[in-house]
C-alpha cells in the first residue's frame, strides 16, 4: 500500500505525544508499505528531515510561517473554524500535497490531527483516515478548570469551535481514530459525530526496558514536556500540595522533573538538593530507571499518557491521579497505585518507598501489561486493519 502521511509537526525527534505517535506509526508501517511524508517544519528542525528518510519513500517539508499563521487566525476570528486549523492553513502545503498526489499516487491518505484535515479532504476520490489522537475539546474542558491566565477566554471560544469540528471530520473521513475510549465517548456525545475507532499509543519495549540502572533510595521522577499546560499544572500541583507532605514523612526524598521546555517558575524551584529540574535530556531512561517511584499528578488529562506506559515498561512503579490513567486498560489495584487528592497521593508514594514487595509487584505487573496490550506493533496491526476497511469503502 502507498500511504501519504500528513503531519502538522515534524515527527522527529519523537519527544512528545503527537510526534511520538506519528513517528512510530510511520516507522512500523514502512516495513510493509511505502510511506510518503508531508509535514510542516520549524526552521531549527530543517536538518532533521534526513532522519526520517530511512523510513519514508519521500520526505516533503513546508516551513511554518508563523507571521502568516497568526494573520490567518486574525482573519478567521469571526468564523467557526478552529484557530488551530487556521494557524496551519498554507497554500504551500496545499501545493505540496497536490504534487504528491500526482507523483506518488497514494492508495490512502493518513491525516495526523484535525489540523491537517483540509489537505486530505481536497482529494475526494482517495480513501482517507484521520487520527484525532486525543479529543482536544475534552482537553480544553479539563484544563480550563485550572487555567486562570489572560488566554482563558480565547481557549473557551476555541473549545466550542473544536468540539464541533472534531465531530464533523469524523463523518467526512472514511475512518477516524482516537487513542482511548474516554476520547471516543466525549466526541460521540455530539450528534454530528460519525464512527470512531480506538487505536491506543504504544511503547517500544525493546528500548524501554527495566534493566540498566541502580535504584536511588527515595528518588521520585516525572517526565514530559513541562511547558505543556497539563504537565506544567501537574508538576506545580505536586510541588505545592504533595511533595511537602512526602518530605515530612521521608526527609531524604528527592524529586526529578525531567523534560523539555520547563517554564521559569518551575526552573526556579531547582535547589539541587530536593528538587532537580533537568530540562531537555537526550535519554530519559537513566532518570526513570534510577528512581523508586514514578509520579504522574496530572489533573487535566485526556487521551492516554505514554509517560505512564514508558515508566511501566521500565519496571518503575507508578502513582497517578485517576485522570492521568483513564485511557489505560489496567487493573487499578494490581498494576498501578491510584491516588485521590493530595494527602492520598503523598500516602501512596510514602507507602511504595517503604514497601519493597509492593514496588516489585507493581514493577513486574506494569511491564507485563505493556507487553500484552501496549506495544507499537500490536497497535499498528490494528491501524492496518482500519486502513484495509477504509480502502474497501471506496
Amino acid at each position: 500500500m502507498r500511504i501519504l502521511f500528513l503531519t502538522p509537526r515534524f515527527p522527529y525527534p519523537p519527544f512528545r505525544g503527537d510526534k511520538l505517535r506519528a513517528f512510530n506509526f510511520i516507522k512500523r508501517l514502512s516495513r510493509d508499505h511505502e510511506v510518503a511524508l508531508a509535514s510542516f517544519i520549524e526552521p531549527e528542525e530543517t536538518e532533521l528531515a534526513k532522519d526520517m528518510e530511512s523510513y519514508c519513500h519521500s520526505v516533503t517539508t513546508v516551513p511554518l510561517n508563523k507571521t502568516r499563521s497568526y494573520l490567518n487566525c486574525m482573519s478567521d476570528v469571526f468564523k467557526k473554524t478552529p484557530f488551530q486549523v487556521s494557524y496551519f492553513r498554507s497554500p504551500a502545503m496545499e501545493k505540496a500535497v497536490d504534487g504528491l498526489i500526482e507523483e506518488f499516487k497514494p492508495d490512502l491518505i493518513h491525516a495526523h490531527l484535525f489540523r491537517m484535515a483540509p489537505y486530505a479532504l481536497r482529494h475526494k476520490n482517495i480513501p482517507k483516515v484521520i487520527d484525532l489522537c486525543d479529543s482536544i475539546a475534552l482537553n480544553y474542558e479539563r484544563f480550563l478548570k485550572y487555567r486562570r491566565d489572560a488566554l482563558r477566554p480565547l481557549y473557551m471560544i476555541e473549545k466550542k469551535r473544536v468540539e464541533d469540528y472534531e465531530a464533523l471530520v469524523t463523518k467526512e473521513f472514511d475512518a477516524s481514530l482516537v487513542i482511548s475510549p474516554l476520547d471516543k465517548e466525549y466526541i460521540k456525545q455530539n450528534p454530528k459525530a460519525g464512527k470512531i475507532k480506538i487505536v491506543p499509543n504504544g511503547v517500544d519495549v525493546d528500548y524501554f526496558t527495566p534493566d540498566g540502572e541502580d535504584k536511588q533510595d527515595s528518588r521520585l521522577v516525572f517526565m514530559g514536556t513541562i511547558g505543556y499546560f497539563p504537565n506544567y499544572d501537574g508538576v506545580l500541583f505536586f510541588l505545592r500540595k504533595i511533595f511537602p507532605s512526602i518530605l515530612q514523612q521521608e526527609p531524604e526524598a528527592q524529586f526529578y522533573i525531567v523534560g523539555n521546555k520547563p517554564p521559569r517558575d518551575i526552573e526556579k524551584m531547582n535547589d539541587g538538593k530536593k528538587i532537580f529540574v533537568t530540562g531537555y535530556v537526550d535519554d530519559v531512561r537513566p532518570y526513570v530507571r534510577s528512581s523508586e517511584v514514578f509520579v504522574c499528578p496530572i489533573r487535566a488529562a485526556t487521551g492516554l499518557n505514554n509517560k505512564i506506559l514508558e515508566a511501566m515498561a521500565m519496571g518503575v512503579p507508578v502513582v497517578a491521579t485517576p485522570q492521568a490513567c483513564e485511557g489505560i486498560e489496567m487493573d487499578k489495584e494490581e498494576d498501578i497505585a491510584i491516588a485521590e487528592g493530595p494527602d492520598d497521593f503523598a500516602g501512596q508514594v510514602v507507602k511504595l518507598l517503604n514497601d519493597g514487595k509492593l514496588r516489585s509487584k507493581l514493577s513486574s505487573n506494569g511491564r507485563r501489561l505493556v507487553e500484552q496490550k501496549y506495544t507499537w506493533d500490536i497497535n499498528v496491526d490494528k491501524l492496518e486493519q482500519i486502513y484495509d476497511k477504509a480502502m474497501h469503502k471506496k
